[in-house]
Order: structure tokens, then C-alpha cells, then sequence
């Protein structure tokens, strides 16, 4: 896991790296079945809070990385989204949510392509209780490095993503959502995080979303985004 990270991110030591992955809950490994091989994995960690003396459950997404020869593969986005979306129906009396931070295009991607209903979305005003629920979340987990006038989570010690993978193509620029993520996230490049905040319940979840819980596969045209 912490070679397929030196992948793509600047570099942290292994015990820094050991630290993070034991503050997740779940490790989801992509393995080759040929050789054992990891080739991708991703992380969750559940947290709580009461906001407005509601219970409220988010699902965060942490260390993600998947080796090239399987990028645009649905098959780690699929088994994560399903245990998340799994655990989140699980949940009784709470309000259950996917809280991402990304400081890639192409994990904010993931949003407009799987949620009907998401923040920050381009065009879409954030609601009041939106807005309250990511703040809590985001100060709870990463107190004074989130700033909530910007939205953004900057780290004393950021490890952003090595500038080959950071960079959002010519070709690209003219995507809208993406588009949307460099304005509203412009210090991408040096790893500042977008905090962002979807609710998950399966009315929610777009077309797309709902095949990749079903099948785990996506239609030519909706090419899976690289995960963070």
C-alpha cells in the first residue's frame, strides 16, 4: 500500500503512513488474483457527531491509491461505495452522509457522476443545513486547518500529489465540474483539500450510481474517474 502511495503523492514516511491507515476503520484492497499482488486500495473511517441534537453518521474517504494498469476500472469504486452505502442503511435514528476531501479533479468527479445531490455543486447554492453539517464534520476531524469561509482543509504538513497527476489537462479544463473544482479549490496543486458533503441514501445516487452498486461496471460513455 505505501509503494502504490509513492506512486502519486509526495512522499510521507512509513510510520506516518502506518499512523494514518489505523485511524481508518476499513481498508478495501484491489488484488491481482494471478500474483496476490495489491494493486489499489482505498479507506473509510465512520464518524459521529450531533448537529441540532440529531444524530449524524458520515462515511470518510481516506488514503486511496490504484496502480495505471487498472485505472478506469469500477471494481474498487463499486465495492466501497457498496459497504458504505451498506453501512449507512444499517444506521438507525442518524442522518448518514459521504464526507470526501480531495485535492484531485478526478476524485471530485465521483460526485457529479454518482449524487444527484451533493456540495459544493456547480450552480447549486449550499443549504443552510448542508452547510452546518459539513462545518461540524470538518472542524471535528480537522480543526483550524479547515477554513469555512474558502471550504478548504490545509495542512501543516500536506503530502499533495505529485505535479504529473495534480495537473488538470488542456483537454479537460473545458468540463464544467471541473471547471468548478479549480475555482472553488484553487491551491489544489500544493494539496490543499476540498471538503465536500453528499447525503447517502439510494434516492440520491444518479443512474450511473445506482448501476455501479448494482454491477459495478459503467457504460462506455461514463468513464470511471482515477481515484484520489
Amino acid at each position: 500500500m505505501y509503494s502504490l502511495r509513492e506512486m502519486f503523492f509526495t512522499s510521507v514516511t512509513p510510520g506516518q503512513f502506518e499512523d494514518t491507515i489505523l485511524a481508518k476503520h476499513w481498508a478495501i484492497l484491489l488484488v491481482d488474483p494471478s500474483t496476490g499482488g495489491i494493486q489499489g486500495f482505498s479507506t473509510i473511517k465512520r464518524i459521529e457527531t450531533i448537529i441540532d441534537g440529531g444524530r449524524v453518521v458520515a462515511y470518510s474517504s481516506g488514503e486511496t491509491a490504484v496502480h495505471p494498469s487498472h485505472w478506469g476500472q469500477a471494481e474498487l469504486p463499486r465495492v466501497a461505495g457498496s459497504h458504505i452505502m451498506a453501512m449507512a442503511e444499517g444506521e438507525r435514528d442518524a442522518r448518514a452522509y459521504w464526507f470526501l476531501i480531495t485535492s484531485s479533479y478526478r476524485t471530485y468527479r465521483f460526485l457529479p457522476l454518482f449524487f444527484r445531490d451533493y456540495c459544493p455543486k456547480r450552480g447549486s447554492p449550499v443549504t443552510k443545513e448542508m452547510r452546518r453539517t459539513l462545518e461540524k464534520l470538518a472542524f471535528q476531524e480537522f480543526g483550524e486547518e479547515y477554513d469555512p469561509a474558502s471550504g478548504v482543509i490545509r495542512f501543516d504538513g500536506a503530502t499533495p500529489l505529485l505535479r504529473e497527476y495534480a495537473v488538470i489537462p488542456s483537454h479537460r479544463t473545458g468540463d464544467p465540474d471541473i471547471a468548478f473544482f479549480a475555482r472553488v479549490n484553487p491551491g489544489y496543486l500544493s494539496g490543499e483539500e476540498l471538503a465536500c458533503l453528499a447525503a447517502l441514501n439510494r434516492e440520491n445516487l444518479t443512474p450511473a450510481g445506482l448501476r455501479i452498486l448494482a454491477r459495478g461496471s459503467l457504460r462506455p460513455k461514463e468513464e470511471a474517474p482515477r481515484l484520489r
